[in-house]
């Protein structure tokens, strides 16, 4: 595999263990805030979602800023900020 591939599945990768905590940790918060049954059964139902929504917005994060930092102006020495 070359550089490229590697970059894209290593962001797949941290993306997807971040939805799964997320989903873990948003199921444990939600159910301690909804004190009904019904709040409970929305937690349990709703949290995959939101995990999910999570880890898409932090794939497309990783990807939007990898240019950014691979591609850089790394020319300057900080004049500016004498």
């Amino acid at each position: 595999m070359n550089h490229n591939t590697v970059v894209v599945s290593a962001f797949f990768l941290v993306s997807v263990i971040s939805g799964i905590v997320s989903d873990i940790l948003l199921t444990i918060f939600l159910r301690g805030y909804e004190a009904t049954t019904q709040g409970q059964l929305e937690a349990t139902y709703g949290s995959p979602v939101y995990a999910a929504g999570i880890a898409s917005g932090i794939f497309t994060i990783l990807l939007l800023f990898y240019p950014v930092f691979k591609k850089g102006d790394r020319s300057h020495e900080w004049e500016d900020f004498r």
